[in-house]
């Protein structure tokens, strides 16, 4: 199973390479706005959450079930996603052209791994090389280990 999701792995990695090359500009701006579609569903529910909980102290069987039952968890984790939305945002608008520039980048990028395809077995054939080394290690630390004491054994007596 390993070995077939490698190469599955491997197969959805090299589409996702094709693809990228033509487009590279929707997956990134996709992406973008997916991150932010995210922190806004987690700042609505964290609110959601804070409006949902009495103040009244309820009665939690671990830490981290008592963390859940406050209030002021979700009042906080709001505020924090808020901040982080409100950086990336900022991030976002001041660096557009930045953004543009990368995404040129990583069309040429595409174009050239396609003309290099071996240059994507390389970390293939690294990890089996290591994958060997590791064998190798292991059963030459096996027959060191089963080596044990000598033990002497005769065969006849001596007169």
């Amino acid at each position: 199973y390993l070995l077939g999701g490698l190469f599955v792995i491997l197969l959805l990695c090299l589409i996702y390479i094709f693809l990228m090359r033509f487009l590279v500009g929707v997956i990134v701006w996709l992406t973008i706005f997916l991150v932010f579609g995210l922190l806004i569903f987690g700042i609505g529910w964290s609110y959601a959450k804070y409006k949902e909980l009495n103040d009244e102290p309820m009665t939690a069987t671990t830490l981290l079930e008592s963390f859940t039952y406050q209030k002021k968890t979700y009042l906080a984790l709001g505020i924090i996603l808020l901040i982080i939305f409100l950086i990336l945002l900022v991030v976002v608008i001041f660096l557009r052209k930045r953004i543009q520039i990368a995404i040129e980048l990583i069309k040429e990028a595409s174009r050239a791994i396609s003309n290099m395809w071996f240059a994507l077995l390389f970390p293939i054939v690294t990890f089996v090389l290591l994958v060997l080394v590791i064998v190798w290690f292991v059963a030459v630390a096996l027959w060191l280990q089963s080596a044990g004491d000598r033990v002497y054994v005769f065969d006849h007596e001596v007169d």
